[in-house]
């Protein structure tokens, strides 16, 4: 992943834990799932989704004056030259 000040990289570590409770590092994820697929899943990435979003401290943004801007946009293309952005 190349150096941007507007985004993060999420690693996965996969660890075992023997019976002598030392921990041993099997793989490191570049790109781990955070697919729910089962219960398990659920509890545990919603908790992780929910630290990131957390650590990560993005800026609040208001959902209805984003879209009406956009909203907004679309309506100042269509109106300048009957075709939408980049139609020519």
């Amino acid at each position: 992943m190349q150096y941007n000040p507007c985004s993060f990289e999420l690693f996965g570590y996969d660890i075992l834990v023997d019976t002598d409770l030392k921990c041993w590092l099997i793989e490191v994820n570049s790109s781990p799932s955070l697919a729910r697929d089962t219960i398990l899943d659920d509890m545990v990435k919603s908790k992780l989704i929910d630290d990131i979003i957390d650590l990560v401290d993005p800026l609040d943004f208001d959902r209805k004056r984003l879209f009406e801007v956009l909203e907004r946009r679309i309506n100042e293309d269509f109106r300048g030259n009957g075709i939408p952005n980049g139609g020519g």
